[in-house]
């Protein structure tokens, strides 16, 4: 793209008239996303604007664009650095727990927040749960602490793409991300 690129997210049911508008009659793209979405894509290379829309399913996507008058090619406009649109998608901050579990077992214990969280306060969300859940019973903070034996490790939105790109390049193109 000759201009650094430009996303306008729109929804679905306006993508014609922005199109339209905007774009005048670009082409018009749809694939799948990663978590089974329908993303629909039409950018100007020479302006760097990237007309976006995310709905649930393909085939009803497909429809609504038809509706607007529209056909889409399979395909899709990439924008570097760009998360994954639709609700659900935003950047996150992925945190793990590796413990020792009452039975001696080493378990895992995740969460999602979309603000960085503090080490200190994931332990305290997982000690309330297991407490909320019946997993622990009459077990005080400090010393669920002291025999659970927790570690922590929080992934940061940029990882999570990072990781995310590794993994959809493949194994022959990882080296390169």
């Amino acid at each position: 793209m000759g201009h650094a690129p430009l996303v306008l997210r729109v929804p679905i049911a306006n993508f014609g008239a922005e199109l339209r508008e905007r774009l005048g009659e670009a082409s018009v793209y749809v694939a799948r996303t990663a978590d089974g979405r329908a993303r629909v894509t039409a950018a100007d290379p020479a302006t760097g604007l990237v007309l976006t829309a995310c709905g649930d399913a393909l085939p009803a996507v497909r429809d609504a664009l038809a509706r607007q008058g529209l056909t889409a090619r399979d395909g899709g406009w990439d924008v570097p650095d760009e998360p994954v649109d639709g609700p659900g998608t935003e950047p996150v901050y992925i945190s793990a727990v590796a413990y020792r579990s009452a039975d001696g077992n080493a378990s895992v214990w995740v969460d999602v927040d979309q603000v960085e969280p503090f080490e200190g306060e994931i332990l305290r969300r997982m000690y309330d749960e297991f407490i909320e859940t019946g997993e622990l019973r009459n077990v005080d903070y400090d010393a669920f602490l002291k025999a659970g034996e927790p570690t922590c490790v929080i992934v940061d939105p940029e990882q999570v793409r990072f990781y995310l790109r590794q993994k959809l390049a493949g194994p022959a193109e990882a080296s390169k991300v």
